[in-house]
Formats: structure tokens, sequence, C-alpha cells
């Protein structure tokens, strides 16, 4: 089970990988979301590569408390 606050990001895996998210999502309450295609996806991703950094700085950030690693030095887009 993974909780997500505002503003966080889910399902990233699916566009690079080319397959359906394989979870599902419950919300405790009211959102909006907004769904992307792979393909518009993938060409922001490619149009826009600060946003590509600025996403994997995120999740870096996101996944570091689990490992250890310093989040300190993480540098902003």
């Amino acid at each position: 089970m993974l909780f997500l606050r505002s503003g966080e990001i889910f399902g990233g895996v699916a566009i690079f990988a080319g397959a359906p998210y394989p979870g599902t999502v419950l919300t405790l309450e009211p959102v909006e979301l907004l769904a992307l295609k792979r393909e518009v996806a993938l060409d922001l991703l490619n149009r826009y590569p600060e946003l590509a950094m600025a996403a994997i700085r995120r999740r870096w950030r996101a996944d570091a408390p689990s490992t250890g690693v310093d989040t300190a030095c993480a540098g902003r887009v």
C-alpha cells in the first residue's frame, strides 16, 4: 500500500514499460486527476528534458528515506 500526498505522481512506470499500470487507486477524499496518454507523456519528456529530470529527482527524493540516501544534496530544476 502506498499513500500519496497532493501533487505526487503515480503510474510513471507504465509510461516507460508500455503496459497498463499494475495497481489500483483508491482515494480517501475527492481529488482532481490528470491522465496523460503514453504518447503525450513521452512527447512532453522528449521536448522538455528538464521536466524529465524534475520527475527523476522528485522520485529519487521520495525513495531516499527508505534507502538511507541523504537528500540534502538533491538539486532543483
